[in-house]
């Protein structure tokens, strides 16, 4: 159960409220203040007798405005909004503490490790993630952003690491730990694909090798036949991006480009 206190900011009003939830045995699970005049409280379900006695109780508290059940607190809200996007992102991501071990991971982490949420937890990341010293780096006098390429067993990934910094109510700011994201290297072809999907023609497809400019030529005279072209090659070295400069320079340049990821 939780109820939402609309109330003035004084000294001593949430104490004033949990005696009288003490008077009642009521155990208190969770507690959040807003500056913006609201108290939450979460606890243990309680009668609808009981809460009919509570609610004018605390209404008639110095301060409080009106008292109200709700169906969440803002902390819960904010705690499952970051679950569900964590969930959904297709990057690995841990959440470490200033110690280096991990407090947050998401599914795409757990994937690639191999291993449960409760294996994880706590745990170091350098027990899995190889090629960077997370310690070193969170006991660095200033600790800044920082990029590179490491290892999970056999696969490489790219690292963009980024520290969390709490103010502390005055000008300073207090280090609370890092968030780790992991790119593969066909997650990072598949983005700067996508960044490319506007941009069209051969004019924009760069070619400074001699065996560039080879194949550009090539491919203005494939362009003209009216036959299905083969473009092979690595992840994210611009298959996509010749296709479509191909199509523009095609007799279809008029009719739409559909690029299919199998």
């Amino acid at each position: 159960m939780r109820l939402e206190v609309s109330c003035l900011d004084r000294v001593g009003l949430a104490k004033d409220i949990l005696l009288i939830m003490e008077d009642y045995g009521i155990n208190l699970f969770a507690i959040d203040a807003s500056n913006q005049g609201f108290l939450y409280l979460q606890f243990a379900e309680v009668s609808f007798d009981t809460l009919s006695e509570l609610l004018p109780l605390i209404r008639k508290v110095e301060g409080v405005h009106d008292v109200r059940t709700v169906s969440f607190m803002p902390s819960e809200q904010e705690h499952y909004a970051l679950k569900t996007l964590l969930k959904t992102l297709p990057d690995s991501v841990f959440s470490l503490d200033i110690k280096g071990r991990i407090r947050i991971v998401n599914e795409s982490a757990m994937h690639i490790i191999g291993m449960a949420e409760h294996e994880i937890l706590d745990e170091s990341i350098g027990h899995w993630v190889q090629g960077f010293n997370f310690s070193r780096w969170l006991g660095e006098p200033t600790v800044l952003a920082q990029a590179t390429r490491v290892n999970i067993g056999e696969n490489e990934y790219l690292a963009e690491m980024l520290p969390i910094y709490l103010p502390d109510g005055s000008q300073n700011q207090i280090l609370a730990g890092a968030v780790v994201s992991l790119k593969s290297p066909a997650r990072l072809g598949k983005q700067f694909n996508a960044l490319q999907n506007q941009t069209t023609g051969f004019e924009n497809v760069l070619a400074t090798s001699d065996k560039m400019k080879e194949v550009l030529v090539q491919a203005r005279r494939m362009a003209q036949l009216d036959a299905p072209l083969l473009i092979t090659g690595e992840t994210g070295t611009g298959k996509e991006l010749m296709s479509r400069a191909c199509h523009d320079a095609s007799m279809r340049r008029d009719q739409p480009f559909i690029a299919i990821n199998c």
